[in-house]
């Protein structure tokens, strides 16, 4: 006579076992930036953001209106088309003047910190980088 075993095959084990793999998404606040005395009414968060496939991305999020120097930027209603031309030879696509005016002037105070943030973030494994903002920031 065939004995029949009552434990589960190997395969099915493993698929009835306990599972180990990551099904969240993991953020880290990587930096947050301001300088409102020095000028920079502009906030940028980034964050780094690992998801279960092991790809890890960058996002820099501009926080919108929250003050009344950020008014001013807001009524600089007249697109700009500068950042999109100089980069991409694109004559067609703009960002609003003010907000753009408020990001580059947040650029020139930090530039040299957000470079290494980013140069670090590649070392580390960090692929792409999304930028979005409400409002004031896009």
């Amino acid at each position: 006579s065939s004995s029949s075993s009552s434990s589960p095959s190997k395969f099915q084990q493993n698929r009835a076992g306990p599972r180990t793999e990551k099904k969240s998404i993991d953020f880290e606040l990587m930096d947050a930036l301001q300088d409102p005395i020095g000028g920079v009414s502009t906030k940028l968060g980034i964050v780094g953001a690992s998801f279960p496939s092991g790809k890890k991305v960058i996002f820099f999020v501009f926080k919108g209106t929250s003050a009344l120097v950020d008014l001013v930027a807001d009524a600089s209603l007249i697109p700009t088309y500068k950042p999109f031309q100089e980069v991409f030879q694109d004559r067609y696509t703009f960002v609003h003047h003010g907000a753009y005016h408020a990001i580059e002037q947040l650029w020139i105070r930090f530039a040299p910190r957000i470079n290494e943030l980013l140069r670090s973030a590649r070392r580390s494994g960090y692929q792409e980088l999304y930028v979005t903002g409400h409002s004031l920031g896009g």
